[in-house]
C-alpha cells in the first residue's frame, strides 16, 4: 500500500506540462530526477498490473491514465493484459472517454482489441447511458471481423435498456434468437430496465415485468466459456458487466454478491426507482408463491418496499401509511412532509450577473470568515444524511468559483445514506472541472442559460460567455450525465421568443430543458408584467410540438415534466408563481454564511453557523434544525404577497 499512497500524492501534485514525443494524447510530469525517483514506485509491466490492478480495487479509477503515462516514461510497454486491467478500471469507474482512449493507444502498438475488450467497452458505454457509441462498437467489431459472443449482445441489449432503447433491445432480442443464441435471465433482467427507463411508462408496465420474472426461472447463467473466465479474472461479476442495478447495489453496501443472480432483484429495483407500490407487491406474491429465497436480497427488498411507500405525497400522508424510520423526526414538519433533500450554497460569489438574481450594482458579500468552511459545510451535511437527507445539491452563486469544490463533492459523496449529489451551475468554468467533478462522485446536473443568442446572453448576464456554457452542456452529455438539466428562466421580452428553439435542444440530446417562472427577490425589480405563466408557456409549445405529453410526476418533483415523439429528452416546468408545489416540497436550504431556511420564499432563518463555532453538540444542532422545520408554513404565501415580503437577493441564498 506504500507504493500506492506515494502514487495517489504524486499524481494529484505533478504538472501536466506537454506530450510525449511520437506517442499522441500522453502527458508528462515536469519534476526533477530526484523526485521522479522518489515515486518510480514500478519498474516492470508485471508490477504495474499489479499497481491498475489496486486502483481498480479501490475505485481510484481517475488515477488510471497516470500510471499508464508513467509507464511510458519508463520505457515499460504495456501487454494485451495491461490494456484489459485499464478498460476494466474505466468500465468501473463509467470513464467513457479514458476506456476509448487506452483502446486507441492499443491498437497504435499493433495489439487488436478481442471480444473480450469490446464487450467491457459496450458494458462502460452502457454505465455512461450512450446506446449510439455501444451501436457502434458493435459495427466496428464486424468491420474487425471479431465474432461476438453472447457476452457481446447481453451487454448491448443492457446497454440500450439503460437508456430506455426498447426498438433495440428488442431488435437485439430478434438478433439473438435468429443467431440460435436463446435468451437467457440477463436479458429478461435487461427487458425490465429497458421498459423502467422509457418514457412515458406504459401502461401494461407491471404485467410485463412479471411476465418477464416468470420467464427468467429456467435460466441460471450465461453458459461457461473462455471470455466467462476471464471476467472471473478480472474480478468482474456478470451484473457488472452487464449494467444491471444489483451490482451497484452490492458496491455500494462493500459487500460481494454470493448468491445467484434472478431477474426478480431487478423487478425490486424497478418497483423501487418508480416508487410503484403495486408492483412490488406483485413481485413479492410472485416470490412467495413461486418459494424464491431472499438471501442475501432480503434486506434489500424491505428497502425497496419503504422507498416505495414512504415517498407519497406529503399532502396525504396520514397514520394508516407507514412512516419512513430512517428519517428521523427532525427533518418531519407540522404536516407531515418528510425533508430527504438539502441544498447547500458553498458561495455568494459569481462570475455572471443575471438580471433575475441580483442588481445592476450588484450586491454586498458576506465576508469571507463568516462563509462556512469546507469543515462545516462537512459536518452539517453528515448530520442532516444520518438523519434521512438522501440527496443534496450544491449551489451558489456559482459553486465551480469555490476553489475547494471538488475536495468538498469528494467527502460529501462518501457520506453513508446519500444517494443523490447534484449541482446547480452557469458552466461557466464548469467544461474544464467537470471530468474531475464526476470522478468525485457528482452524479446530476443542471446548468442555467436564458438564451441561445450570444449577444441576448450578454445583455442579460451583463457578461460574456455563452460559447462556454453551451460547450459545457456537450461536455456533460459526453461524459454520460443523462439528463442534463438546462434551467431557463423566461421573462416576456427577453427570451420568451425562443422557448421553441430550446425545446429543439431535445430532439437529438437527453436534455431536460426546465422552463422557470420569473420569481421576485430582492434587487431583481420583479414585475408581474414580466412573467410569463406556465399555461402560456405550455400554449406556446403545444402548437409546435402538438405530441407534447404528460409524465407521470414524481409527488416531490418541482417540475411538471412531458415528453415530445421522436425527441430524446424532454421538457418541463417550474410555475412557483402560478401553480405552488409547497403539498410536496421536501427541501431545505442551507446558506453559504451558515443561515438555515426551510423556504425559498420565506423570510425567516436560523444561524447554524454561530452555535456550531461555539462548540454546540450534535444533538443541539439537531434541536435547532427539528424546531425551525416544525415552523414551516404549508405554502407560501401567494405570488403578489411575496413580491412585497422582504427576502435575500437569490445570489446569497443559493439557486
Amino acid at each position: 500500500m506504500k507504493f500506492l499512497r506515494s502514487l495517489i500524492v504524486q499524481s494529484r501534485h505533478a504538472a501536466l506540462v506537454g506530450s510525449l514525443n511520437g506517442v499522441s494524447g500522453l502527458r508528462f510530469f515536469a519534476v526533477s530526477t530526484e523526485e521522479y525517483a522518489k515515486r518510480n514506485y514500478a519498474n516492470n509491466v508485471s508490477e504495474y498490473n499489479t499497481v491498475l490492478g489496486s486502483l481498480t480495487a479501490q475505485r481510484r479509477n481517475f488515477l488510471l491514465r497516470d500510471v499508464y503515462h508513467d509507464m511510458m516514461l519508463d520505457g515499460v510497454k504495456p501487454t494485451r493484459d495491461t490494456f484489459h486491467s485499464l478498460v476494466v478500471g474505466t468500465m468501473k469507474g463509467a470513464r467513457m472517454q479514458d476506456a476509448f482512449f487506452f483502446v486507441d493507444q492499443m491498437k497504435t502498438m499493433g495489439l487488436l482489441p478481442d471480444v473480450t475488450l469490446y464487450n467491457f467497452l459496450i458494458s462502460t458505454c452502457g454505465k455512461c447511458k450512450n446506446s449510439n457509441k455501444a451501436i457502434q462498437i458493435l459495427e466496428e467489431m464486424k468491420c474487425m471481423e471479431v465474432k461476438p459472443n453472447v457476452q457481446t449482445y447481453i451487454c448491448l441489449l443492457n446497454a440500450c435498456a439503460a437508456g430506455g432503447r426498447i426498438d433495440r433491445v428488442y431488435a437485439i432480442v430478434r438478433d439473438m434468437i435468429a443467431a440460435g443464441l436463446g435468451l437467457n435471465k440477463f436479458c429478461y433482467a435487461g427487458l425490465i430496465v429497458a421498459h423502467k427507463n422509457k418514457t412515458p411508462l406504459a401502461d401494461d408496465f407491471s404485467a410485463k415485468v412479471i411476465e418477464f420474472v416468470e420467464k427468467s426461472k429456467m435460466w441460471s447463467s450465461v453458459e461457461t466459456n473462455s471470455a466467462n473466465a476471464e471476467n472471473v479474472m478480472m474480478g468482474v461479476t456478470d451484473e457488472e458487466l452487464y449494467n444491471l442495478p444489483t451490482a451497484e447495489y452490492i458496491h455500494r453496501r462493500g459487500r460481494f454478491l454470493n448468491l445467484p443472480f434472478t431477474a426478480y432483484h431487478t423487478a425490486f429495483h424497478a418497483a423501487a426507482d418508480l416508487k410503484n407500490v403495486e408492483l412490488k407487491c406483485d413481485v413479492s406474491s410472485f416470490c412467495a408463491a413461486n418459494s424464491i429465497r431472499q438471501g442475501l436480497f432480503g434486506g434489500h427488498l424491505n428497502e425497496c418496499a419503504t422507498r416505495a411507500l414512504a415517498t407519497t405525497s406529503c399532502a396525504s400522508v396520514s397514520e394508516d401509511l407507514p412512516k419512513d424510520n430512517s428519517v428521523s423526526d427532525m427533518l418531519v414538519d407540522s404536516f407531515g412532509r418528510l425533508h430527504t433533500y438539502l441544498r447547500i450554497s458553498v458561495t455568494e460569489r459569481c462570475n455572471l450577473r443575471c438580471q433575475y438574481c441580483m442588481p445592476a450594482e450588484g450586491v454586498e458579500l458576506t465576508p469571507s470568515p463568516q462563509i462556512l468552511t469546507k469543515t462545516e459545510i462537512l459536518r452539517l451535511a453528515n448530520l442532516f444524511v444520518s438523519s434521512g437527507v438522501t440527496k443534496i445539491r450544491l449551489t451558489g452563486g456559482e459553486p465551480t468559483v469555490r476553489k475547494d469544490i471538488e475536495d468538498i463533492c469528494l467527502e460529501l459523496s462518501n457520506l453513508k445514506g446519500l444517494r443523490t449529489l447534484s449541482m446547480t451551475t452557469n458552466g461557466i468554468a464548469l467544461t474544464r472541472k467537470l471530468p474531475r467533478l464526476k470522478d468525485c462522485g457528482l452524479t446530476s446536473l443542471n446548468i442555467s442559460v436564458d438564451t441561445l443568442v450570444p449577444a441576448k446572453f450578454e445583455f442579460m448576464t451583463r457578461r460574456r460567455g455563452h460559447e462556454k456554457v453551451m460547450n459545457s452542456i456537450n461536455a456533460a452529455i459526453d461524459l454520460g450525465f443523462n439528463p442534463v438539466k438546462v434551467n431557463c428562466v423566461v421573462m416576456r421580452g427577453f427570451n420568451d421568443d425562443e422557448i421553441c428553439d430550446f425545446v429543439e435542444l431535445t430532439r437529438d440530446k437527453p436534455i431536460d430543458i426546465r422552463f422557470i417562472e420569473f420569481m421576485p427577490f430582492d434587487g431583481n425589480v420583479w414585475n408581474v408584467k414580466k412573467l410569463v405563466p406556465y399555461s402560456e408557456m405550455l400554449d406556446t409549445v403545444m402548437k409546435q410540438f402538438p405530441s407534447l405529453k404528460r409524465d407521470q410526476d414524481h409527488p416531490t418533483d418541482t417540475a411538471k415534466n412531458f415528453t415530445i415523439d421522436g425527441h430524446e429528452g424532454r421538457v418541463s416546468f417550474i410555475t412557483s408563481m402560478t401553480e405552488h408545489f409547497c403539498a410536496g416540497c421536501n427541501r431545505l436550504r442551507l446558506l453559504a454564511d451558515g443561515n438555515f431556511k426551510v423556504c425559498l420564499f420565506g423570510p425567516s432563518e436560523v444561524s447554524l453557523r454561530d452555535p456550531l463555532r461555539c462548540g454546540a453538540e450534535d444533538h443541539e444542532l439537531r434541536e435547532i434544525i427539528g424546531a425551525a422545520v416544525k415552523k414551516k408554513k404549508a405554502s407560501h404565501a401567494g405570488m403578489f404577497d411575496i413580491a412585497k415580503t422582504a427576502n435575500r437577493p437569490m445570489i446569497h441564498i443559493g439557486g
